[in-house]
């Protein structure tokens, strides 16, 4: 048994204004809808330094945000990410 080859990851286009450990407000696109990624594959995507996990039913979140952290909302039966935000 081989273990597939890693599938690497583009983006569309290059942002412009990238800022080192910051939410990238263009990959949260690609997150959504992406299951049973651990932390640090969710921070490579999204450029973020934090990741803060949140159950889809969870009251929303919005009122305490943060520019260098992302929240994933994730499904709890299929652990597919169902919506995500910087903040």
């Amino acid at each position: 048994f081989t273990p597939p080859q890693p599938v690497a990851i583009k983006l569309p286009f290059k942002p412009d204004a990238t800022i080192a450990g910051q939410c990238q407000k263009h990959a949260i696109k690609q997150l959504t809808g992406m299951q049973n990624l651990s932390d640090p594959q969710i921070k490579t995507i999204s450029g973020a330094s934090l990741v803060r996990r949140a159950a889809d039913n969870e009251a929303a979140l919005e009122a305490d945000t943060q520019p260098s952290r992302i929240t994933v909302f994730i499904e709890a039966h299929s652990q597919r990410i169902s919506a995500a935000f910087c903040g």
